[in-house]
């Protein structure tokens, strides 16, 4: 089951989150966010860190404070980040913004 608390959010291995997941409050705007191995979600994602494991993903965009990591997972949207973006072995149908962005196969 997802746990989209105010010091965090994760959704769980092949859990399918349907919402997007946002700030609400001040409190939240340096959450990190884990979107773990096969699990899916519908609608934007904000952190101060996202990551999404292999085989997860996301349809809609990642934006985050200090860095987006995408470890196999699949991003149908835009990432941007002022930090750093890094995929390996991930797919991004979008723009990937960011201030360092490697992307490796």
């Amino acid at each position: 089951m997802a746990h989209i608390e105010r010091p965090r959010a994760v959704v769980e291995s092949d859990e399918r989150y349907d919402g997007r997941i946002f700030p609400a409050e001040r409190a939240e705007l340096d959450r990190p966010v884990r979107i773990s191995r096969g699990a899916s979600g519908e609608g934007s994602v904000y952190g101060s860190d996202v990551e999404l494991s292999e085989g997860a993903t996301v349809e809609g965009s990642v934006m985050a404070a200090d860095s987006v990591e995408l470890d196999g997972g699949h991003v149908t949207g835009e990432i941007g980040t002022p930090g750093r973006a890094l995929a390996t072995d991930g797919r991004v149908d979008g723009t990937v913004t960011g201030k360092r962005v490697r992307l490796t196969d």
